[in-house]
């Protein structure tokens, strides 16, 4: 079994980021080399065994969103592409990408959304901390589920999510209303609005 997940991202940034970041948010995209150094997403631990067959941990940099070409699971095209925005009403950039991501790669990613999210235009605020920054599907799911950031202390960026959905989510009586999954569904996934929590701070 493959628990692939297509991830969607739609989202348009303010003009407030640095040349060392976009240099950065380019190696992520797969449109640009790795900088000397890592600024938006810092560490890449990873477990090698040495020569002895003792492990440790290393740094081993990745880009997070540079999937190209034919999709293995969700069908159509892997892409991403990062566009300045300089003769639209407001200025800025505008970055989509749609990949294939497993859920080793949670972290990561929820790290790379999270530092989007703080950057992004406030036509994605959504109220109450949140902005819409795209969409998650399993792949074997025909619809996919919206994609949030939400601002919460004490909370690691992680796509992880909590057990029950919003209040706006639950069912009359205060049951928490979720739609039906497969049995390879992990039952963390069981709802409608996937939210991602920043670490604490103002995403606006």
């Amino acid at each position: 079994m493959s628990d692939i997940y297509e991830l969607m991202i739609a989202v348009d940034l303010r003009d407030e980021i640095s040349e060392q970041e976009l240099a950065e948010l380019s190696w992520h995209l797969g449109t640009g080399p790795q900088p000397e150094r890592l600024s938006i997403v810092t560490e890449f631990p990873v477990v090698v065994v040495d020569d002895s067959g003792v492990p440790e941990i290393e740094d081993d940099p990745y880009p997070l969103l540079a999937g190209d070409g034919t999709a293995w699971r969700v069908g159509g095209v892997l892409c991403s592409a990062l566009t300045r925005r300089a003769d639209l009403p407001w200025k800025g950039w505008s970055l989509t990408s749609r990949q294939e991501i497993h859920p080793d790669e949670f972290e990561k990613v929820g790290e790379l959304l999270c530092w989007l999210a703080a950057r992004a235009h406030e036509t994605h605020q959504l109220g109450d901390s949140a902005v819409g920054i795209g969409s998650l599907r399993f792949y074997e799911d025909e619809a996919p589920d919206a994609l949030q950031v939400k601002s919460r202390a004490g909370q690691l960026a992680d796509l992880k999510i909590g057990e029950e959905p919003p209040p706006s989510r639950r069912a009359p009586g205060g049951s928490a209303q979720k739609r039906q999954t497969t049995p390879r569904t992990p039952a963390w996934l069981a709802q409608q609005t996937f939210v991602v929590f920043a670490d604490g701070g103002d995403l606006a």
